[in-house]
């Protein structure tokens, strides 16, 4: 499901003959998570015509995250001039919901320092989990809670580690909505992380 939102930049030319304005965006960003497109690409202004260019922003609810680009407006008509407007789109969890995930990914392990990552989504979805830093080529376990505290289907599982220590497990989440602990551990060390599934429909 993606979600759109609309926006207008006003042009005014106050200068003392007709110009043209060509807009371009600078956008650095998976156009498959979010993206915004401009209605026009180029526009004639006469003496002290206004136009307005509809910016259409467009979001996937499965990425929660703040994407930053801009939009070039340049002339060449009288001088070379060129304006850069920010465009900054923010993608924030369903009915203020803390962040439920589509993808949990620990960057990280140092005996109990990780790092994880969420991201949104609506379920059913595949959840890529993924640690690293673990003894190579070696055999972990992942087990994942659902929200009674029981191993969701599939879970617990031992996962093989590749030449550099870490892996990558696809989990299918169908729900239920609720708080769910992954628990990552080999014959040393253990770690875990929580995270709200809820519904975005």
């Amino acid at each position: 499901m993606t979600q759109t939102q609309n926006k207008t930049l006003t042009f005014t030319n106050q200068k003392n003959s007709s110009i043209t304005i060509n807009l371009t965006k600078s956008w650095n960003h998976n156009e498959t998570e979010t993206d915004f497109n401009l209605s026009d690409s180029s526009i004639v202004l006469e003496i002290g015509e206004s136009k307005t260019v509809a910016v259409t922003a467009i979001d996937y609810p499965y990425y929660i995250d703040t994407y930053s680009g801009s939009i070039i407006a340049s002339t060449t008509d009288i001088i070379n001039y060129s304006l850069e407007i920010p465009i900054t789109i923010s993608v924030i969890s369903c009915e203020g919901v803390s962040q439920n995930i589509s993808r949990v990914e620990i960057l990280t392990f140092s005996n109990s320092s990780y790092i994880k990552e969420k991201k949104a989504f609506g379920i059913p979805q595949n959840v890529t989990i993924t640690t690293g830093n673990w003894t190579e080529t070696s055999s972990i376990t992942i087990d994942i809670l659902d929200p009674l505290h029981s191993s969701v289907s599939g879970y617990p599982k031992s996962v093989q580690t590749n030449s550099s220590g870490g892996y990558v497990d696809i989990w299918y989440v169908l729900g239920p909505t609720g708080t769910y602990t992954i628990y990552v551990n080999d014959s040393a060390n253990t770690i875990n992380t929580t995270f709200q599934l809820v519904s975005c429909t």
